[in-house]
């Protein structure tokens, strides 16, 4: 319900908006009746929720749009004028639910055709309507029409979240190992991953260790300029107090790890 609050009823694209205020408290725009900014309403997919979570330098925003009845998504990627249905890898489900910095592709999740072996609530889950549907998810890049699924770590399901300018994209992915340590109904083992985007091959370019803060398994979003991830999830022993994450999207990454202060993977 708290994510579903924050989905608005349609997309909004909003450019930079100055405002001064007046001893009577109103707010008028900084350039004497003139406009500092312009809202455009962005077409949905028949849906009643729709949200765009990014927009790179060439203005493309994406996210998802709701289908018509509101009972499942599609990742949705407005440009130009016209709006564009990303379709799924073979699931009811598929979103962009971080900002993507890059020019040429856009990264998300996808629900797959495969009902998933252990039933988990995957990381996916929480971006999208309705109750869980099992489903495998994995990361995937659009690119020039195509939606192509990136690789796991052995496991069923995965997480892209974010493209910085050199294709690099970071999130991440299950191993295919059960792991005790996991909080139900989290089974499988996850470690943070980096692929290459920048060609098509889509490959695996590291996994765990090689990132900054090496103790975090959620890697979300990748800075071009010194080719440093940003990391919003740390696990800590589980006799440490219970904290909720920094990150906006906690409620998702709560239902990936069984808690908001303890990474069920070690």
């Amino acid at each position: 319900m708290e994510l579903r609050l924050l989905r608005t009823a349609v997309a909004i694209a909003m450019v930079t908006a100055t405002f001064v205020h007046t001893d009577a408290g109103s707010a008028v725009a900084e350039s004497h009746d003139r406009p500092a900014y312009r809202v455009d309403e962005l077409a949905s997919l028949g849906g009643l929720a729709s949200a765009g979570a990014s927009i790179n330098d060439r203005g493309w925003v994406a996210g998802s749009s709701d289908l018509p009845g509101d009972a499942s998504a599609h990742a949705t990627l407005w440009r130009d004028g016209t709006l564009t249905d990303l379709r799924t890898l073979g699931g009811p489900n598929s979103a962009v639910a971080w900002p993507v910095k890059n020019d040429r592709i856009v990264v998300g999740v996808s629900e797959t055709a495969t009902i998933g072996r252990e039933g988990e609530d995957w990381s996916c889950s929480a971006f999208f309507p309705g109750e869980p549907t099992h489903h495998d998810c994995v990361g995937f890049v659009w690119r020039d029409g195509r939606m192509a699924a990136l690789p796991t770590l052995g496991g069923p399901n995965g997480y892209a979240a974010g493209a910085n300018r050199r294709g690099e994209v970071v999130g991440w992915a299950e191993t295919g190992q059960r792991d005790p340590t996991c909080i139900s109904p989290q089974v499988e083992q996850f470690l943070a991953v980096r692929w290459d985007a920048s060609s098509a091959s889509l490959r695996l370019s590291s996994t765990g260790s090689p990132f900054p803060v090496q103790a975090s398994r959620f890697v979300c979003s990748a800075r071009s300029r010194d080719r440093a991830v940003s990391c919003c999830n740390r696990p800590t022993p589980s006799s440490a107090p219970r904290s909720t994450t920094p990150s906006s999207r906690s409620r998702s990454m709560r239902r990936a790890c069984g808690s908001g202060s303890r990474c069920c993977c070690r």
